[in-house]
């Protein structure tokens, strides 16, 4: 037997099931285990343990678990563990209870009686022995009883954190009868009254524990037979609910329900609903209905015992399940003993995974149905399964397999006649005949070689056959018995007998093509890299293109419906159609990227990046349009889905997680808004004084410098998923949305204020409007002292100012005074870096030699240069400043008395824009001199000739000037190369100095001199000379 559960409005668990139905639709006994697409809960997601027992949902909609290792309470968003550093007696709790006033009470093996109230833990009573492992809690009226068993009196509550009252009883009437004994099973149906199911005759017990009265009952369907039967088993698990009793036997498939208010046991066989007999039941109540938890699945029942509602789980999915239970939506949750929590909203249940015989072969790329609806799927490891029942069966295994070998399933279709047309990377195309059960199968392979001048034939691995690659969809057009195959090469069309054997084939494009579909006049639909293309019959086999669509697009798909449209799936440009007159974008598909369709009715389903799209079909076809989108939320394990299809049931989607199967028309769904916790408002740093204030009013008894308001949505089925509008009247002009869970407002002014927030979750229900008053109150003595406080501050931080601005004065003074002495010494340092004892002996040399070789002229020339050159270099250190004129007279100078050294090997040109008046312009004195000496001594000096310094002066940026100095020589990197052959390590003394005057020059005149130096190099990367580029800033 199978059920189907309806979700109703008004509900707990909103559950209604057509079971008289379903005994019609399914035979008892037909139900497979769910393959489902769970998430997961860890110690990774806050989780205190793996191991988790059970839980439950508390009234104000958290979910609540016992471990290994504490409680935990989550609201979808994050996990609160409570633990013994909380105040838990124990870590390991075994068991949760709720009572009507929200508090969660612990069963464990400790000798405390332990309740969580909101975020406090208190110990109500402390037995001398571990005795609340089999804690049961029962309600009176306000009053919440406890009952121990082992304990010879029960526990009454007065209230939150109080002593307890003690009701005497004796322990031993809570004795049960053992296997063989006498049937004697004593059940509290309240904190003053016991059921007792015996046997000798077989009765029904009703005693009132004030009054000690007893009165006995038949009951329809309790027999001498079942009361035998019973006593005769062992290992009870028994509860008491609803006015009755559940009782199951270890081992057992049986549950007994004694149902006192519909005065009749009712029997359960647990194999109906589930795979085999479970080894662990646990019994809890949830809300009106009863929740029979196993580690197979769980069923839900209502009062009256009939089955509600049935999940029943695949242990090789979730293994070592404990308890299951489910919350207000409908929701499932799994606990295990080692992999945390597994969850399953109510929609996802509409959803079932598709296990295969091969566990790691979940990659499914290609979907096909036969004429009877039967499914084959293929895989990117090459295999082909049928879908039998709720799990995949092979059918075709990969071939031999190759160095490198591919054979990912890149075509699979079913043939009119019914053979299954299949074809793999580097496998050919291969048809498989599959009447009688049996799969034979057959190559085609050279048939076709004269067709493809040779191309895309491949040597088959352990065989002599060669065989077409390069496959990627085939077509068939039942009419003219004709089969096309869309390639990456030349794409094809095949002629077939009436035995459909391959007669001849027939060229039809040599575009690369990905998908191909026939339209009832045999013209045939080729996707392209670059557009969709037809191609119609133009007779002595070859086919003419006489239609291009959509240039530039990949089409992944393309298929025609009955009534000749063209639809096309594209890679980002979404589903197009052609209605032979207009090409149109179906509205919503924008961007997607469509691998594959299936049509059926008036509607298409399509295999997209963003899941499984319905699209309904317009009339006329341009008002096409997504009518629903099924993805992760509605059970899809990945919203990449590479192929769909579809029957009169369900809905296929080949993922590359598996192969899914969804309900079209959802049985499973829920109605329930999210509920809203909202926590008292706070401030930074301060919280809300409550004294003196109404009733549901919170109070500050000034401006906090931050408000805050703190909220959750709790709605787990969608997984955070969840929108929040809110609004504080009289600062927020509209409602707010935001997806975070708090609100923060700054500087909030005195006053009454009123903070509303509601939460729609992922379906667009709304919760209801919760509602936070807020007081700010002005307190003009309390206010006082911080103005007078900051008063003070100010004056005295105006003096500490003052003070600060005249030392800082000082300073800068002093700071000057330094620079002008330190700008004075580098001048002097400058000057003598320019007289570098190098030069001046040089300079000598040249003479000498001049005197000895008796050339008079030449050295009476040299000396005058020289003498001249002196007497400029000791003018401009007098001054930090020379015009443009002057700096250039001193360079030719310098230069002049280097080209008389080395005649003929260096030439030198000085460029000077005629917009620049020379005489006028002003540069920091000594600027382009050491940068000149630079070039020469280390550039030019290296090259046995042809040597040529160039120095180009030009406006500049803001009406200052630029300096480009330029040399041929050989490159900074050789020049350093020498002089370490050379055992020297060079120091530019000058050009070290220089950097240090502009540096003062920027810090006390604020002229910002910039240089910068390249290196030249070649076509081929030689070194080919250095250049030096000045930016000189405008100088009044």
């Amino acid at each position: 037997m199978t059920t189907v559960r309806a979700v109703g409005r008004d509900k707990w668990h909103s559950t209604l099931v057509l079971v008289a139905l379903l005994h019609c639709l399914v035979p008892v006994g037909a139900l497979y285990a769910q393959y489902l697409p769970f998430t997961h809960y860890t110690v990774d997601d806050g989780l205190p343990t793996n191991a988790v027992y059970g839980g439950l949902q508390s009234r104000n909609g958290y979910i609540w678990f016992c471990t290994e290792k504490g409680v935990s309470r989550f609201d979808g968003y994050t996990f609160r563990n409570f633990t013994v550093a909380d105040g838990l007696s124990l870590n390991d709790v075994w068991d949760l209870r709720e009572d009507r006033h929200g508090r969660i009470w612990l069963s464990s093996f400790s000798g405390k009686l332990t309740v969580i109230d909101g975020e406090e833990v208190y110990h109500l009573f402390e037995a001398k022995s571990p005795a609340f492992s089999g804690l049961q809690v029962f309600q009176t009226g306000e009053k919440v009883w406890a009952v121990a068993e082992g304990l010879n009196f029960l526990l009454k509550p007065q209230g939150e954190g109080s002593p307890l009252d003690t009701v005497p009883f004796d322990a031993s009437r809570l004795s049960r009868s053992q296997k063989g004994e006498p049937l004697d099973i004593p059940l509290f149906l309240s904190p003053d009254s016991l059921m007792r199911i015996q046997s000798g005759p077989p009765r029904v017990t009703i005693e009132s524990l004030a009054s000690g009265e007893s009165n006995s009952y038949t009951l329809p369907g309790f027999t001498a037979e079942v009361a035998e039967e019973m006593a005769a088993l062992e290992g009870m698990v028994a509860k008491s609910w609803a006015g009755g009793g559940m009782i199951r036997y270890g081992g057992g498939s049986t549950l007994y329900f004694f149902d006192i208010k519909g005065w009749k046991l009712k029997r359960i066989d647990l194999t109906s609903y589930l795979d085999r007999i479970p080894d662990l039941v646990r019994f809890q109540e949830l809300g009106p209905n009863f929740l029979i938890q196993t580690n197979l699945g769980m069923l839900v029942l209502s009062p009256g015992g009939t089955v509600l509602d049935v999940i029943n789980l695949d242990e090789s999915q979730l293994c070592n399940i404990h308890r299951t239970f489910s919350d207000r939506e409908g929701n499932i949750w799994v606990c295990t003993k080692e992999n945390g929590v597994a969850f399953l909203t109510a929609q996802q249940r509409n959803s079932q995974l598709m296990p295969s015989d091969v566990r790691q072969d979940v990659g499914v790329m290609h979907l096909a149905q036969g004429k009877e609806g039967q499914l084959y799927a293929g895989t990117r490891n090459g295999r082909v399964y049928a879908l039998k029942g709720n799990r995949l069966e092979g059918m075709i295994a990969p071939g031999k397999r190759a160095l490198n070998d591919n054979q990912e399933v890149r075509a699979l279709r079913v043939a009119p006649w019914g053979e299954l047309w299949l074809a793999r990377s580097t496998m050919g195309v291969e048809r498989f005949r599959l009447s009688g059960g049996k799969v034979q199968k057959h190559w085609l392979s050279q048939e076709g070689a004269e067709v493809f001048g040779g191309q895309g034939l491949h040597d088959l691995p352990g065989t002599d056959s060669t065989v077409i690659v390069g496959n990627k969809d085939f077509a068939f057009h039942a009419k003219n018995n004709w089969v096309a195959i869309a390639r990456g090469g030349i794409s094809m069309v095949g002629v077939l007998d009436e035995n459909h054997k391959v007669k001849s084939w027939q060229r039809v494009s040599e575009k690369r093509a990905y998908s191909s579909a026939f339209d009832a006049e045999g013209r045939l639909w080729l996707g392209h890299l670059d557009g969709l293309s037809r191609y119609s019959p133009a007779g002595g086999g070859a086919w003419n293109e006489d239609a291009s669509l959509l240039p530039g697009e990949y089409i992944l798909d393309v298929q025609v419906d009955e009534q000749g449209r063209v639809w096309a799936g594209t890679d980002g440009f979404g589903l197009m159609v052609w209605d032979g007159h207009r090409l149109s974008q179906v509205k919503g598909t924008e961007g997607m990227r469509v691998q594959g369709m299936a049509i059926g009715g008036h509607r298409l389903w399509l295999a997209t990046n963003e899941g499984v799209i319905q699209v309904v079909i317009g009339e006329p076809v341009a008002g096409s349009r997504v009518e629903v989108a099924f993805t992760r939320a509605n059970g899809l394990p990945s919203i990449e889905v590479n192929a769909v299809a579809v029957d009169s049931t369900y809905l296929y989607a080949g993922t590359s997680k598996g192969l899914a199967r969804l309900l079209r028309r959802p049985v499973y769904f829920n109605f329930r808004p999210p509920l809203l916790t909202v926590a008292p408002p706070s401030g930074l740093n301060v919280e809300p004084q409550l004294a003196h204030c109404e009733a549901g009013l919170f109070c500050f008894r000034a401006p906090p410098p931050e408000l805050i308001f703190r909220f959750t949505g709790l709605s787990f089925k969608s997984q955070q998923k969840i929108k929040y509008y809110y609004q504080l009247e009289g600062v927020d002009a509209e409602v707010r949305q935001a997806a975070t869970r708090e609100a923060r407002y700054t500087d909030v002014p005195p006053g009454d204020y009123r903070f509303t927030v509601l939460a729609e979750d992922v379906e667009g229900l709304r919760s209801e409007v919760a509602e936070v008053r807020v007081r700010i109150s002005s307190n003009f003595y309390e206010q006082a002292l911080p103005w007078l406080l900051l008063i003070l501050a100010l004056g005295f931080g105006g003096i500490a100012l003052h003070k600060l601005r005249m030392h800082r004065m000082r300073q800068a003074n002093a700071r000057e005074a330094a620079l002008s002495k330190q700008f004075a010494e580098l001048e002097l340092r400058a000057l003598q870096a320019q007289m570098n004892p190098h030069f001046v002996f040089n300079a000598f040399s040249a003479i000498q030699y001049f005197i000895q070789i008796n050339d008079r002229e030449q050295a009476d020339r040299y000396l005058s240069k020289f003498a001249l050159l002196m007497r400029q270099f000791l003018e401009s250190s007098k001054s930090r400043y020379l015009s443009l004129e002057q700096e250039a007279r001193l360079i030719r100078l310098y230069v002049e008395l280097e080209q008389l050294r080395f005649p003929g090997q260096l030439a030198f040109d000085f460029q000077l824009h005629p917009s620049i008046n020379a005489g006028t312009t002003l540069i920091p004195a000594m600027l382009l001199q050491p940068f000149v000496e630079n070039a020469i001594n280390h550039g030019l000096f290296h090259k046995k000739s042809g040597g040529k310094l160039t120095i180009v002066v030009r406006p500049g940026v803001q009406d200052g000037l630029q300096c480009i100095i330029e040399d041929n020589g050989v490159g900074r990197k050789a020049a350093a190369l020498m002089q370490q052959r050379a055992g020297r390590s060079h120091r530019s003394r000058a050009m070290r100095m220089t950097s240090e005057r502009l540096n003062a020059i920027r810090v006390i005149e604020g002229y910002d001199v910039k240089v910068e130096t390249e290196d030249l190099y070649g076509p081929h990367g030689e070194a080919v000379g250095t250049k030096v580029v000045i930016e000189v800033p405008e100088i009044d």
